[in-house]
């Protein structure tokens, strides 16, 4: 008997960090013109602070049509594999970044499959932050769909798409 599939997250349909880095594009593209336009009519000539948020618009700009590649290239990705079943070894761990910045980690195995992320990243992969957040707890039982790439002795394995099974 076939079971029941709820979309928790699709990477091709359901990321928004395109979009959030677009969002945070354009307010600095419009400080840096209201920065302009304030100089202009002062009567001065444009200063630093005009050029920085000009240049962190433009970077931030490469940076949003650099998360849309990458978007695409995910839906489009060919050698996307699967597992499924009951969700085991859930862990959660933060590690110090810099400073106060810590990295909020989350694991778990599924079908023999390790899985780990940074949960308080935007990234185009699933991070079980914002959409598509699941309480993952031992016996849940999931399909996940991933990339699997090797970063030279470690292997890597993104999440694409997770639905609960039920």
């Amino acid at each position: 008997m076939p079971m029941n599939a709820t979309l928790i997250y699709d990477a091709a349909t359901m990321t928004r960090t395109p979009q959030n880095v677009a969002i945070l594009t354009g307010l600095l593209a419009a400080v840096a013109c209201a920065l302009w336009a304030w100089n202009r009519w002062k009567g001065v000539k444009a200063g630093g602070a005009t050029i920085w948020f000009t240049g962190a618009a433009v970077v931030m700009a490469l940076v949003a049509v650099g998360s849309e590649v990458e978007r695409r290239w995910i839906a489009g990705h060919d050698d996307v594999r699967e597992v499924q079943g009951p969700v085991l070894a859930v862990w959660e761990q933060r590690t110090r970044r810099s400073g106060n910045d810590w990295a909020r980690w989350q694991g778990f195995t599924l079908g023999g499959v390790d899985f780990a992320y940074v949960r308080n990243t935007d990234m185009n992969y699933f991070n079980n932050a914002g959409p598509g957040t699941i309480d993952l707890v031992e016996g849940l039982v999931l399909r996940v769909r991933y990339i699997e790439e090797r970063d030279g002795e470690r292997t890597v394995r993104h999440i694409v798409r997770v639905e609960r099974l039920g």
